[in-house]
């Protein structure tokens, strides 16, 4: 990016304007690459909630039927949410090569 930005502004016959909108295509693939990693990093987060809002409801479930022991209810709701951080560790490779793969597009 920067060395096409550097030709964009060693270019003598681009006007300003011109200059500008080569340095913002230059610019377009790092700015495609922020949003896609956003994005990657805001859907593993969204599903990591999702993954502790079921354990939430398990929770309620438990009470709903009478469970007050609290810890028993400690116990279940960290092993449940324990159970969905593993879970979501163990999809960080796939997700990691994934995102390389795609990042890798963006550089040609």
């Amino acid at each position: 990016m920067y060395k096409c930005s550097a030709r964009c502004c060693d270019n003598k016959g681009y006007s300003m304007e011109e200059a500008q909108r080569c340095i913002e295509q230059c610019s377009q693939p790092v700015q495609q690459a922020q949003v896609y990693v956003q994005n990657e990093l805001r859907d593993f987060q969204d599903r990591l909630q999702r993954g502790a809002m079921q354990c939430q409801d398990e929770l309620k479930d438990m009470v709903a039927k009478g469970i007050t022991d609290e810890i028993i209810m400690r116990n279940n709701m960290e092993k449940c949410l324990n159970k969905c951080a593993d879970k979501h560790i163990d999809l960080l490779p796939s997700m990691m090569k994934r995102m390389k793969q795609t990042l890798a597009s963006y550089d040609k």
